[in-house]
């Protein structure tokens, strides 16, 4: 009556669609975007009372419907209504339901989507499988906690012989985190970027099988490295020290713009990105949009040189020859008056200079941790609302990258 009500398309189907053995189906009632079973698991009476273990000692108390969820089919959702025994045990004189298999009691759920839940939130948003299923997100939340947990608990960690530090501002926070450049792949998530916190993760690690550790120039990791695994190869991210170099032309440019007519203050505002990048990397319009401005204006020109200059460094054969490049950059910056822009990025050279030159020795970079950075800020974001507990299980048992 209730399913004449609901206005249901009625369709008989045979007991075998739900795929669950002994389970006869009574009927599938479909509207636009769910279809709704109503199926029973015949009584076979070998059924044990569920408080004194009596096998087949029982007489029918009445019939519960009780709904679950099951696995979308056809893009909709699926319901199963369950006419479901109660049972009074002759034994013991209590009331008992008869247990149904392939069933979730504890989620009312199939078992299977209940597996098929657990697998997805790890690489889909809760709400998005929230939707597609038809439950409320905060069971979605309660299985993807319950399958990091028992995770957690089961994982090794793997030490990586080229191990990427870099740190991500996450859930109003900067957090630690590890990557196995080599191997691609994520290593650790922690709650905190200080150096206590990360001498203590790199004391979990085989210390002696890292060789080559990149970060960019945050001291809190070079000193925790510098403790534990002193034998490893610091080697500072080359995008981090070139990105200073693009700040203080940057810093030039702004300044600059205080002169100009607020029509030339609108067009170097859209220029900006064609001095900020390498000239070989420009059309032939652009550099000569470049060319305008560096030509005409010669202090934006000669910041620009110094940016190109210092970039060249990279470009050098090996490190003595980066080591020449660098001096003639120096020797550049200190004849001009540009020579305070780049105050900043001196200052790091000379603080970080073995750990910048390593590169030359040891080419590597954190570009595999920026990008999973830049993958996890997207999470967040698309989560609304994850936990940090609930974007580090993501990014370790997911397929974040």
């Amino acid at each position: 009556i209730l399913l004449a009500l609901l206005g249901k398309n009625h369709l008989h189907l045979d007991s075998g669609i739900l795929h669950m053995a002994g389970w006869k189906m009574l009927g599938v009632y479909e509207d636009e975007t769910s279809y709704l079973v109503e199926a029973e698991y015949p009584l076979d009476g070998t059924e044990p009372c569920t408080h004194c273990g009596v096998i087949g000692q029982y007489v029918r108390f009445g019939t519960r419907v009780q709904q679950y969820h099951d696995l979308p089919s056809h893009d909709k959702q699926v319901r199963i209504n369950v006419n479901r025994p109660r049972l009074r045990c002759k034994a013991c004189g209590k009331v008992f339901q008869q247990q149904l298999p392939y069933m979730d009691a504890e989620h009312f759920m199939t078992e299977r989507l209940v597996i098929y839940i657990r697998q997805e939130s790890m690489r889909k948003t809760f709400t998005s499988i929230a939707k597609s299923i038809g439950v409320n997100e905060k069971s979605i939340r309660l299985i993807f906690n319950d399958q990091a947990d028992k995770l957690e608990a089961q994982r090794v960690i793997e030490t990586p012989e080229w191990l990427g530090i870099d740190e991500l501002y996450l859930t109003g926070k900067y957090r630690g985190i590890f990557t196995d450049v080599k191997g691609r792949k994520p290593v650790e998530l922690l709650p905190e970027r200080k150096k206590p916190v990360v001498v203590e993760f790199l004391r979990q690690l085989d210390t002696q099988k890292v060789q080559i550790v990149t970060i960019d120039m945050w001291n809190p990791y070079r000193e925790a490295v510098q403790l534990v695994m002193p034998h490893a190869v610091i080697v500072v991210d080359k995008f981090h020290i070139q990105r200073m170099a693009n700040q203080a032309l940057d810093m030039v440019r702004r300044n600059f713009r205080k002169q100009l007519t607020d029509k030339r203050r609108r067009q170097l505002k859209n220029d900006r990105y064609i001095l900020l990048r390498r000239r070989t990397e420009l059309t032939e319009q652009q550099k000569f949009l470049l060319d305008t401005w560096i030509q005409n204006y010669e202090k934006l020109g000669r910041a620009y040189v110094g940016k190109e200059m210092f970039c060249d460094i990279w470009e050098a054969r090996d490190r003595e020859e980066a080591e020449r490049y660098y001096q003639d950059w120096l020797k550049y910056i200190a004849s001009n008056d540009i020579a305070h822009a780049f105050t900043d990025l001196t200052r790091a050279m000379t603080n970080w200079h073995e750990q910048i030159f390593a590169y030359f020795d040891y080419p590597l970079t954190n570009a595999y941790t920026e990008a999973l950075n830049g993958i996890l800020k997207l999470v967040q974001r698309n989560g609304r609302g994850y936990s940090f507990k609930a974007i580090r299980a993501k990014m370790l048992y997911g397929s974040t990258l």
